[in-house]
């Protein structure tokens, strides 16, 4: 494949011939390597604006679900321990 390149100022002319090595590289380039590059660029500019957003919030969403969790935790605790106790005394009897 020649190509002819042609410079600003000199105006002269010049080929280019690329053998099918360098296609089949630039063809990877374009297909393979620029979607890849620029899909990893997107995923970690995205990473970052959702941290630098959305960290603090998550974190008490996160927070405010754990102390409920612990709430629910601790009255069955209790509840369990009654039941425990009124069955020991029943057998004990």
């Amino acid at each position: 494949m020649n190509i002819i390149l042609v410079p600003g100022k000199r105006g002269r002319a010049q080929n280019a011939c690329f053998s099918h090595r360098h296609l089949l590289v630039f063809a990877f380039v374009a297909l393979i390597g620029l979607p890849a590059f620029f899909g990893a660029l997107t995923y970690r500019i995205h990473d970052m604006l959702a941290r630098a957003a959305g960290e603090g919030a998550q974190i008490a969403v996160q927070e405010r679900e754990l102390g409920r969790q612990r709430a629910v935790v601790e009255t069955a605790r209790r509840e369990a321990s009654t039941h425990i106790n009124a069955l020991a005394l029943r057998l004990g009897s």
